[in-house]
């Protein structure tokens, strides 16, 4: 019980954090271009594949994107994501870290339980451009998140998720935020667990793509087993 209120005051605090971040700016940056496929296709860059763009009212007016960015060397490999551009935008760029092994756009409340389950939509609704990532596979079962399967012998999804599925999917939907807006952007990482974890790999191999992280609880080390691994291969 310790363990979880811990995590979940770190949780809390980040989402206090954020929400003060987010007050900051209190006026709305206009949005200069539709939310259609073809138009965010055309904003996205090379590498970058959008599958949908629609319109959501729920719980604020956004725009929902989804789309992949392919991995090469090693590779193809596609890392899916999902991004959320709210009509009131307060300038900022959020991405939401995973826990576990990810798999999914989904964030059940599994191990976690204090997670929230739709990241997303509760930092659009506070004015942030706000991506996830499955980070370049999809977890078979019922809890995708506990599923490692996927590694097994495939080089070019191990390095996805341990650290190339962050920084592909931060470089697209920066590009897509800033066209989509027609302005500059503050960008933020904030995760816990695994998405502590890649705050840190962020910081320290691509310290170009946020302004700030926030790493909480970062899952390094021997627990749960097999991240003493992770910890050999982000340096």
């Amino acid at each position: 019980m310790r363990h979880k209120m811990t995590r979940g005051g770190i949780l809390g605090w980040i989402f206090v954090l954020l929400l003060c971040l987010s007050l900051g700016t209190l006026r709305s940056a206009a949005v200069t271009l539709p939310c259609t496929l073809p138009v965010i296709q055309s904003i996205s860059p090379s590498d970058a594949t959008i599958v949908s763009a629609a319109e959501q009212t729920d719980p604020v007016s956004y725009c929902d994107v989804r789309g992949y960015v392919t991995t090469t060397d090693p590779g193809p490999n596609q890392v899916n994501f999902e991004l959320g551009l709210p009509t009131a935008w307060n300038e900022r760029f959020l991405f939401i870290g995973n826990g576990l092994f990810a798999g999914s756009l989904d964030f059940p409340q599994v191990f976690f339980d204090l997670l929230d389950p739709f990241p997303l939509q509760t930092h659009v609704a506070a004015g942030f451009a706000t991506v996830i990532t499955d980070t370049g596979h999809q977890g078979i079962g019922d809890f995708p998140s506990l599923d490692g399967s996927w590694a097994w012998n495939d080089i070019a999804k191990q390095n996805d998720w341990l650290f190339r599925s962050v920084h592909v999917v931060a470089l697209a939907s920066k590009s897509v935020v800033r066209a989509f807006y027609a302005s500059e952007v503050r960008s933020y990482f904030a995760g816990c667990s695994t998405g502590g974890r890649q705050a840190l790999v962020e910081v320290q191999q691509y310290p170009g793509d946020f302004d700030g992280v926030i790493a909480g609880a970062p899952a390094l080390g021997a627990v749960p087993l097999g991240h003493n691994w992770n910890e050999r291969h982000i340096a």
